[in-house]
């Protein structure tokens, strides 16, 4: 679905391996889908800022008390797409613009805000590169277990004696990539968006392209939606706004769930799984 497919179609509870995950957490599922049993969905599977605050309680539902499921949820889990590599689309089908473009960044973890600029870089010499936007929180300090050792951080630490908040972070990783952005900076995306079109207004008349990672897939499908919620006309005939993203392995060892630069931890897809199938429901709306 994710690679190739209309997002704009279908049950977005047919995602594949969502309801083998509703299943085995004894989560009933409607059919059709209201937006209260996609929401629900989503919360089950967390919602916290950075993912890895949903770990605990994950463990417990899913039986998994290492933070490796069951073979079941393991195959759920790469069955969904969302850790796999998506070229250049947008919610119709493989898309790639032609003429310059709008990009915006988004924040996160220190990792996955490196993985989008790499993604930019990898895929920007195709199209000519207008304006590109950082959007991050401007509080949230990358000084999670799995920020502290990069070297950004660990630099910017001995430095200030504290770690960079995201968008200082976002805004050097741009900057060492050649790019001169624009920085929005709001408590979390939705915000950042609604200001990033009351300073650009004239961004809903552009392309936008949205790198991301793999295992933030409803973060572009994020970024559309409040555009459309502002701009009704934007993006109508899906020329308007493409994402992409990188491509990363799944752990499926204690040991390799600590090596968090090269392999996802498997209960950390679980709430970008739900994240995905409220925004797969909601672009239908």
């Amino acid at each position: 679905m994710l690679q190739d497919g209309n997002l704009l179609t279908g049950n977005p509870f047919d995602l594949a391996g969502v309801r083998t995950l509703a299943a085995l957490a004894n989560f009933q599922i409607e059919h059709p889908p209201s937006r209260q049993n996609v929401q629900a969905f989503a919360d089950m599977l967390g919602r916290k800022p950075v993912y890895g605050e949903d770990i605990p309680r994950l463990q417990e539902v899913f039986d998994a008390p290492d933070g490796i499921p069951s073979g079941q949820v393991m195959d759920a889990i790469w069955a969904s797409g969302l850790l796999d590599q998506i070229h250049p689309r947008n919610v119709y089908r493989p898309y790639a613009p032609t003429g310059s473009v709008v990009v915006i960044v988004t924040g996160g973890t220190l990792g996955w805000m490196m993985r989008r600029v790499e993604e930019l870089r990898n895929r920007s010499h195709n199209w000519v590169t207008g304006m590109v936007f950082g959007l991050a929180s401007g509080t949230r300090q990358c000084d999670t277990m799995t920020e502290t050792g990069y070297p950004l951080a660990q630099e910017y630490h001995q430095k200030t004696g504290e770690y960079p908040r995201e968008g200082t972070a976002l805004q050097e990783l741009l900057e060492d990539a050649g790019f001169a952005p624009r920085m929005v900076e709001a408590p979390n995306l939705e915000e950042q968006v609604r200001l990033l079109l009351d300073r650009a207004p004239m961004t809903a008349n552009a392309t936008i392209y949205a790198p991301t990672n793999a295992n933030a897939t409803w973060v572009p499908l994020r970024i559309r939606r409040v555009i459309r919620e502002s701009y009704g006309s934007f993006d109508e005939d899906g020329t308007q706004f493409v994402f992409s993203q990188d491509g990363v392995a799944l752990a499926s060892s204690p040991e390799q769930a600590r090596d968090t630069a090269n392999y996802q931890r498997p209960l950390t897809v679980l709430p970008a799984i739900g994240r995905t199938v409220e925004e797969l429901f909601l672009l239908q709306q």
